[in-house]
């Protein structure tokens, strides 16, 4: 037990890298240097926060049903609305509308705003960068070092005697 905590304390590990993952939701968030007040002032957040996560949408080819308001007040409570469509949607305006609605439905200009944060998620293909990180994660093992494998099994076999 005590080698293979050694072993693995230093990084070691003989194991394959699985770098495949699916993404579940994709999101941008924005916590402000001073806290948000002004509801004109947030939308205009809202609308930049919108307008990001579409291009990183798109950019993804990915459309998405459920859309998630995040908001974290000045005292650090926060808060989620979510609200699910029938259509996959990526535009900024369509996520930008129901943002709107969703901030309208929360304190946001009663209360002062630190945070503020967009997500998409409930995707039409839950297969989303798979290919890119299998292939990353091969090109991983392909650049791995055979010394630091062949050191890895050596602190084994000598910790085992």
């Amino acid at each position: 037990m005590a080698a293979w905590l050694y072993a693995r304390s230093r990084g070691l590990d003989s194991r394959e890298v699985d770098g495949t993952r699916v993404r579940k939701s994709l999101g941008k968030e924005e916590t402000f240097s001073t806290d948000i007040l002004d509801s004109k002032l947030l939308l205009e957040e809202l609308r930049l926060l919108s307008e990001s996560v579409s291009r990183s949408l798109a950019k993804r080819n990915l459309l998405g049903r459920t859309i998630t308001l995040k908001i974290k007040y000045a005292d650090f409570e926060s808060c989620t609305r979510s609200q699910s469509i029938e259509n996959f949607i990526n535009s900024f305006e369509e996520i930008f509308a129901i943002a709107s609605s969703l901030i309208a439905k929360t304190e946001a200009g009663r209360r002062k705003i630190r945070l503020l944060g967009i997500s998409l998620s409930n995707f039409n293909d839950e297969k989303d960068e798979t290919d890119d990180q299998t292939e990353a994660a091969t090109n991983m093992k392909q650049k791995k070092e055979p010394d630091q494998r062949a050191l890895f099994e050596e602190i084994i076999e000598s910790s085992a005697t």
